[in-house]
């Protein structure tokens, strides 16, 4: 019986990854984080192709890096640390999740 879920369990996995795209993301998190100061993370998910997402990225400070990510139509960012620790505020609110159907980058901010 363990057998067959885990078998029907990987089925489904399967299925779900074949909806999904590889796509590039591009993105700055800051080099260190200030006490009661407001700090710009910065996420692309690079739609218009690899590279694209650096101009979302200009004047923006931290490092930059790349990923490749695997995103379904339908996409939501979420950032999270120890929140005893830091308070992070989504702008936009439910405005987080986007469609990429659009060929423009999606930006989270």
């Amino acid at each position: 019986m363990a057998a067959e879920r885990e078998t029907t369990d990987e089925n489904e996995r399967k299925a779900i990854e074949q909806q999904l795209k590889s796509m590039n993301a591009q993105y700055k998190v800051p080099d260190q984080l200030m006490y009661r100061r407001s700090t710009q993370v910065v996420f692309v998910l690079e739609v218009e192709g690899k590279g694209t997402g650096a101009r979302a990225l200009a004047g923006v400070p931290g490092q930059q890096s790349a990923a490749t990510v695997a995103a379904s139509r339908f996409v939501r960012a979420r950032l999270s640390g120890p929140p005893d620790m830091v308070k992070i505020t989504l702008r936009g609110g439910e405005a987080a999740e986007r469609q990429y159907a659009q060929l423009q980058n999606v930006e989270w901010t």
